[in-house]
């Protein structure tokens, strides 16, 4: 996995490749882009191990980090998914929001309303 700044991401294995654009954003600030990134595709990937699916998420992240001043805040559902557009979420295979989970972490929550993981 390899992140491309403003421009996304892209991910390999010896049989496929894949490229993530991130949804375009005024930056206000890059400090914790890169960790926010990799906790997005983490949260995307680990479920059935799709990467596509963990770019997509690893882009949400990444573009919501650079929306606000510092890396210490945490991200808040909204922001993350304002930053996923409605194409990225069918790309990779489903139609998922973020919401915030009982441990104020970030849960999956699909369309037909159960909650599926918690970052």
């Amino acid at each position: 996995v390899v992140t491309l700044g403003p421009d996304g991401a892209i991910a390999a294995s010896r049989e496929q490749w894949w490229f993530q654009p991130t949804v375009p954003h005024m930056p206000v600030d890059t400090t914790g882009a890169g960790d926010a990134f990799a906790a997005g595709f983490l949260f995307g990937w680990c479920e059935g191990r799709d990467v596509r699916r963990g770019l997509v998420y690893g882009c949400a992240c990444g573009a919501a980090a650079v929306c606000q001043v510092g890396g210490s805040t945490p991200l808040d559902a909204q922001s993350v998914d304002a930053s996923m557009s409605r194409e990225h979420r069918e790309a990779a295979g489903e139609n998922l929001d973020f919401r915030m989970g009982p441990s104020q972490g970030f849960s999956q929550t699909s369309s037909s309303g159960s909650a599926a993981t918690t970052l």
